[in-house]
């Protein structure tokens, strides 16, 4: 899978109440001419790239969308305001979460840099509802929030899922909680003050509050972070982290993201000593929160888990286009610094002795190209790990994650305890980048089907060999804490 960012993915939003928001009015404007031809231009996109765009909704009904978008487009707009029109509508033909349009990062830098802030709470998302995510804030914390100036947070929420349309409605709300500040900014604009009514947990009273806007540090800042007392912290990296409970012989991986492979194996090599110098009978996996990135880092973390034979997957069918082609070019050219220039006159060979590469850059446009895997056998390591391995998952444990989480059930790897992760075991995936040509928005369109390890096309993802709630997996933080382990180990 490629690394899908953080930014890429801060895709949002529609309209709220059939009224168009002009959310940055000092950015320059496109005429209705540029945003039809860019609309054409990305259904034409998505018709050569993606390996089942119209699956889900007949062909002649997405065609029909897009030319009834065409006919409320007829006022210049910026945008920002043309993606939280056409989002809903391009990516709501297919469940795919990998289909997205980045929100433009230079026009967010301009916002902040004119000391623009945000809606100044942490929050979480559930069940189309807003709870406060912060011990720190002054409303205490998961307290319901009602209204946000005057406008009822049910339809706040709505306008904001409406435009991501992931496999997994629960998996959707727990990600782009962690990005509704930026998401409420994309709708609807700054705020010099937001008025809240909210109430607290176990009360029927409705109080009101008025907030002053934050800077994304001070948000970041209030964000619950709580992994209580008897879990000692080893060491940490931004997307993994190590936790020890010396009384259980417990070690835990908290596998955050699939990215940042240049640290990965240091770090495993220090966890896997540790683990082996201490003797610890158990291991617990971490993937909860892990929206995915690389599935090289899988293939590290496998070779501390066992010497079996295995793959993380069973089939991928590929797409092939000329914007595919593209983007596997500009993909090899960021290992330029690997090679000389001499290397470059055997380019012709280096690509017709690799059936992959070759077929991905002569393969005629709008066929398939389909690669079967079969179990091979992880590196051999003298730290490999043979004590009981637990892996943690839940709704929101999606792309990487997920194909992590398959090969681990698939294989008798160990346990697999917690929810369904969100992304199904057969799913379309990777992407190929898109830049639309007048508002110049960069997105993304699935062009890959992947099918996992004993994965099956049925919707399904990765089931646990133990179903634990919701109240037993979440935390304050959505991190660690002792009472979830303590019942891994129960169970």
């Amino acid at each position: 899978m490629k690394r899908i960012s953080v930014v890429l993915l801060l895709i949002l939003a529609n309209q709220v109440m059939g009224q168009v928001f002009d959310t940055v009015s000092y950015y320059k404007k496109y005429t209705p001419k540029q945003l039809h031809h860019d609309l054409d231009f990305l259904l034409k996109k998505f018709e050569d790239v993606h390996p089942n765009y119209f699956s889900e909704t007949p062909q002649d009904t997405v065609f029909k969308r897009y030319e009834q978008l065409k006919t409320r487009i007829t006022n210049s707009m910026t945008r920002i305001d043309f993606m939280n029109l056409f989002a809903p509508v391009a990516f709501g033909v297919i469940k795919d979460g990998h289909n997205f349009v980045n929100l433009p990062p230079e026009d967010l830098k301009a916002y902040i840099n004119k000391g623009g802030k945000f809606f100044p709470l942490p929050v979480t998302i559930r069940g189309g509802k807003l709870f406060v995510n912060s011990i720190h804030a002054k409303i205490p914390y998961q307290a319901e929030i009602l209204t946000i100036n005057g406008k009822p947070v049910t339809e706040i929420v709505q306008a904001i899922l409406s435009t991501y349309n992931p496999e997994d409605r629960d998996y959707e709300e727990r990600f782009l909680s962690n990005y509704f500040n930026v998401n409420y900014w994309q709708v609807f604009g700054g705020a010099d003050y937001f008025h809240l009514t909210y109430s607290e947990s176990l009360s029927k009273f409705v109080k009101r509050i008025d907030l002053q806007p934050k800077s994304e540090l001070d948000i970041m800042k209030l964000r619950s972070q709580s992994f209580g007392g008897k879990l000692s912290y080893v060491f940490e990296y931004p997307n993994y982290a190590y936790y020890e409970m010396p009384g259980l012989e417990t070690g835990v991986i908290e596998y955050k993201a699939c990215d940042d492979l240049e640290n990965f194996r240091p770090f495993c090599d220090s966890v896997f000593t540790r683990l082996q110098n201490k003797h610890y009978k158990n291991l617990i996996i971490d993937i909860r929160s892990n929206l995915g990135g690389t599935t090289r880092l899988n293939g590290i973390l496998m070779e501390y888990l066992t010497d079996k034979p295995i793959t993380q997957y069973a089939e991928i069918d590929t797409k092939v286009s000329k914007d595919g082609k593209k983007d596997f070019i500009s993909a090899n050219r960021k290992y330029a610094h690997w090679f000389k220039w001499f290397h470059y006159l055997y380019y012709p060979i280096y690509i017709r002795t690799n059936r992959t590469r070759r077929e991905a850059l002569t393969a005629k446009n709008g066929t398939f190209i389909r690669q079967m895997f079969l179990p091979e056998k992880p590196i051999e390591s003298m730290l490999r790990f043979k004590g009981n391995i637990y892996l943690l998952t839940s709704k929101a444990t999606y792309s990487s994650a997920a194909i992590f989480a398959a090969a681990f059930k698939c294989y008798h790897l160990g346990t697999v305890i917690g929810q369904e992760t969100g992304e199904p075991t057969c799913f379309t995936g990777d992407w190929v980048a898109i830049t639309l040509p007048n508002t110049k928005l960069q997105l993304g369109i699935s062009n890959k089907r992947f099918i996992l390890a004993c994965g099956k096309c049925d919707g399904h993802g990765v089931v646990p060999d133990i179903l634990i709630d919701d109240k037993h997996l979440a935390t304050r933080g959505g991190g660690l804490n002792y009472h979830t382990i303590e019942l891994v180990l129960k169970k």
